[in-house]
């Protein structure tokens, strides 16, 4: 049987000293105080670790909801980007190409940005 002080024992878990101190004195943690100090039993430790439940976030199962590997979302969104093209492109060929037009209906002359030209001579 080997024994451990509390800093070994905390390093064995991987917490803290004063973590496994809190531990031991309400009796999570199997451990002994025969005078001032903590000794922890080697064995009792590893069988205390191995009782411990695995964390949940361990436990769970991996699911991949993404990413830039993920097909669906590939898919998903390169539809939705060609549809959004498709559209624009058919409401390009159904808009006429004529030059630029005034609120009235009348085409704006470019050089004078819609002003009437001051006259000339």
């Amino acid at each position: 049987m080997s024994t451990l002080r509390l800093e070994s024992a905390a390093a064995l878990l991987g917490i803290s000293p004063v973590t496994l101190r809190k531990r031991a004195a309400v009796g999570t943690v199997p451990g002994y105080k025969p005078g001032k100090a903590w000794v922890f039993l080697e064995a009792e430790l590893l069988d205390y670790l191995k009782s411990c439940a695995p964390c949940p976030s361990f436990a769970a199962q991996i699911r991949r909801t993404g990413g830039s590997d993920s097909s669906l979302t590939g898919e998903k969104f390169g539809s939705l980007l060609a549809r959004q093209i498709d559209a624009k492109r058919r409401r390009l060929k159904h808009s006429p190409a004529t030059a630029p037009m005034s609120k009235s209906g009348s085409v704006i002359d470019l050089t004078t940005r819609g002003r009437t030209p001051p006259p000339a001579g």
